[in-house]
């Protein structure tokens, strides 16, 4: 499935470029991968379950991940669209969530725009799936009310791109996020229309990291999962 968006604002960068068949894993995987974004091992510890990248000017990540399957017994997911469910809870629940911060309790609020089975060269015989969705930190006040939580640390919102490879021979799931934190008063408020198309520059381009890395992602070493 393309995701495509129309570009509004002004966020003047230079187009993307891409660092072809970059080495993932040892070079298990390669896949294309922005030039702006480093690797994160190099500043600080990364799981070896994940390869994380940073952006070198924002907050904005992309994490490649191989978990495990998540299918019963060990998982109460019993369809692949609950898999998906599943590794997008478990990847959004952070430091910020059912915490308490500045004397109140902060949440965040879901909104899903997209969750499809998709088709990837390379993976026809797997099933693919993608989720695009926003998480929106709000603060608990009284009477289980909630407002929009205003802090320095938080963003307005995250734009939140998941791509689900299911490896079922090798018992492994294969994740690939991009995560664009959007700070508050950064763009024209008419620009974020996801139901009609229109996203801000830096989702955009979160948008186009996506699709290019799950796009171009190639598994060369299947002894990465012990099969």
């Amino acid at each position: 499935m393309s995701n495509k968006y129309t570009i509004e604002g002004n966020g003047a960068v230079p187009q993307s470029k891409y660092r072809r068949d970059a080495p993932l894993f040892g070079g298990a995987i390669t896949t294309d991968l922005p030039k702006e974004f480093i690797d994160a091992s190099t500043i600080r510890e990364v799981p070896d379950n994940q390869e994380v990248f940073l952006h070198r000017d924002g907050n904005c990540s992309i994490i490649i991940e191989v978990v495990e399957r998540a299918c019963p017994p060990d998982h109460p997911c019993k369809t692949d669209m609950e898999a998906l469910d599943y590794h997008y809870k478990d990847a959004t629940t952070n430091e910020y969530t059912n915490n308490s911060r500045n004397g109140y309790e902060v949440q965040e609020v879901t909104n899903v725009w997209h969750k499809d089975p998709i088709n990837l060269l390379g993976f026809e015989d797997n099933q693919c799936y993608f989720i695009t969705a926003t998480q929106t930190p709000y603060r608990s006040i009284r009477d289980n009310r909630l407002e929009r939580a205003k802090s320095n640390e938080l963003p307005e919102f995250t734009w939140i791109e998941m791509t689900l490879i299911r490896l079922e021979k090798q018992a492994t799931d294969l994740l690939i996020s991009v995560n664009i934190p959007v700070p508050a008063g950064s763009y024209p408020k008419e620009d974020m229309r996801p139901d009609v198309g229109r996203v801000p520059f830096w989702v955009e381009k979160g948008c186009e990291w996506s699709e290019t890395i799950r796009s171009n992602m190639e598994i060369r070493d299947w002894g990465l999962f012990g099969a």
